[in-house]
């Protein structure tokens, strides 16, 4: 049996993917467990002896944590791993915690939460554009949404909308969105279905990514480096100038903050846009990724 446990957060569960593919092949016909919060990320897994929960029993805690104590090659511990390790790409810190060297760089395969019919491509453009994060390097500042939907509903566009009604003010635009509201694999195969993904660095911004969704991707301290395969990623990445630029990747874990300033509550100068830089990164995007 091999254990493999990563609670949490959605976009960090999706790189499993290709660890857990990488320790599929080297150990052929065991049985392999995964622990996570999300354990969705694993629906319909091409391999019949993978078994995903959301926590173990009681005794299977004690055995997984006997394992990493003699650090045995049957178990996985991922939670943390690159929190205390962020100088180098996610995925790559997971296969330098257990000394892999010949680990798989590619981005996650998602093949098995897609519907089996062909896709039929929508004139279409999925945005994720805040969250209910406290922290202020999680946002996106000085955009005004409404104004953004309305240019690209002007260029024939349907929009989908992954946040939450509340979480987005469109100061009374009257302009047709659809909320999401479904499955992750129901938003695997909306975002696949879809031209292009406009977003924050976040979980669904893998999925467009690794489904090779040309993507506009926001980024505040957080290197893209350090989250994407430049060479491979279909799109654009923006990140406002700071003299502290990836600051996230030199603090310790769980203590990120701006260094620019000692009032948390300045907005951090990497985070600020505006509606003409993201307007034309838009249109750049539908120009050089015609779908």
């Amino acid at each position: 049996m091999i254990f493999i446990v990563r609670k949490r957060a959605l976009g960090d569960v999706i790189w499993v993917e290709p660890f857990l593919h990488y320790i599929i092949n080297n150990n052929k016909g065991k049985r392999i467990f995964i622990y996570t919060k999300y354990p969705q990320v694993f629906d319909h897994y091409p391999y019949r002896k993978l078994i995903v929960q959301e926590n173990p029993k009681w005794y299977i805690k004690v055995l997984i944590r006997f394992l990493a104590k003699i650090k045995s090659n049957s178990c996985y511990i991922l939670d943390d791993v690159y929190e205390e390790d962020p100088q180098k790409h996610f995925l790559q810190a997971f296969y330098d915690r257990f000394n892999i060297h010949d680990g798989y760089m590619h981005y996650p395969s998602l093949q098995h939460l897609l519907n089996a019919k062909k896709t039929v491509k929508r004139k279409q453009i999925v945005f994720h554009v805040n969250n209910t994060a406290i922290q202020l390097y999680r946002k996106i500042h000085g955009v005004n949404w409404g104004d953004i939907f309305q240019h690209v509903h002007d260029l024939g566009f349907e929009i989908l909308l992954l946040n939450k009604p509340e979480e987005v003010v469109l100061q009374n635009k009257n302009i047709p969105i659809t909320f999401f509201s479904g499955s992750l694999q129901e938003l695997v195969n909306a975002v696949n279905e879809s031209s292009y993904f406009v977003g924050l660095d976040s979980g669904p911004s893998h999925v467009a990514a690794s489904l090779k969704i040309p993507s506009l991707i926001f980024f505040g301290p957080v290197k893209p480096e350090y989250r994407h395969f430049i060479a491979e990623f279909r799109g654009y990445f923006l990140q406002s100038y700071c003299e502290k630029a990836g600051c996230y990747h030199i603090q310790p874990k769980w203590e990120q903050v701006c260094l620019l300033h000692e009032d948390q509550s300045i907005v951090p100068k990497c985070t600020i846009f505006n509606d003409t830089i993201v307007t034309t990164s838009i249109n750049k995007l539908i120009s050089n990724y015609e779908v």
